[in-house]
């Protein structure tokens, strides 16, 4: 028997390889690497109109936080221009009010100031970074990583919208399944240690961009070479 022809083509040839140590992001703004986190499809209804759905399609459970996808769609003909109207007006706001009242994704230029302070007691404040997303002709998708995982049994969804005149609105989540679902994390291999300390300029580069995140060191904020 023949055996079948290859489905692939051959791959590239490699690039240069530099030797550098690999290093590895574990930090609590980055969605971990080496764990299976548990889905959730949610399909949340947060906000609509004659003209526009805003939803929150599905949850994804880690111990340490969790990652939340709005979704939105427009009614054909009713699509926001991009050349009239600024990137920012082109998804709708999101963000995410706590039980204890503290607000999180509200300001986006205060995202980095609530990072652990090197050599502090490593208690995280809380926060919430885009790690992915992606628009259509009459969608957008955007996935948020919000850290650690929230206390308490339910926070508020919150969302405006006003160039598809959508006010701030709140939705109400309950949290009891997630808390259950956290139960069926599961880690998988661990990760290696730091090759050497980094500090607070080292640290900068893994913060994810609109594109994604920079690779960075697994770093404890507890740990003695977590210096500025």
């Amino acid at each position: 028997m023949t055996p079948p022809e290859d489905f692939f083509a051959p791959l590239p040839p490699a690039p240069e390889h530099h030797d550098e140590p690999p290093v590895y992001p574990d930090l609590p703004f980055q969605v971990p690497i080496n764990v299976i986190g548990v889905p959730m499809a949610l399909r949340l209804g947060l906000a609509r109109t004659m003209d526009t759905l805003v939803v929150l399609s599905h949850a994804v459970v880690y111990h340490r936080g969790l990652t939340l996808t709005i979704d939105s769609w427009a009614r054909p003909g009713t699509e926001l221009d991009h050349r009239d109207h600024p990137w920012e007006a082109l998804r709708p706001r999101f963000g995410v009010l706590l039980e204890d009242g503290t607000k999180v994704g509200h300001d986006p230029t205060t995202a980095w100031a609530q990072a652990p302070a090197p050599g502090g007691d490593g208690v995280v404040a809380p926060g919430m970074v885009q790690v992915g997303g992606g628009d259509g002709l009459l969608t957008t998708s955007t996935t948020w990583w919000l850290y650690p995982f929230p206390d308490g049994l339910t926070l508020d969804l919150v969302v405006a919208w006003a160039d598809r005149g959508i006010p701030e609105t709140r939705t109400r989540l309950d949290l009891a399944p997630m808390h259950s679902a956290a139960a069926l994390v599961e880690p998988l291999w661990p990760l290696p240690p730091a090759p050497a300390p980094l500090g607070r300029d080292r640290l900068d580069e893994g913060r994810p961009s609109s594109g994604g995140a920079h690779p960075v060191v697994s770093l404890d904020p507890s740990d003695p070479g977590f210096t500025s």
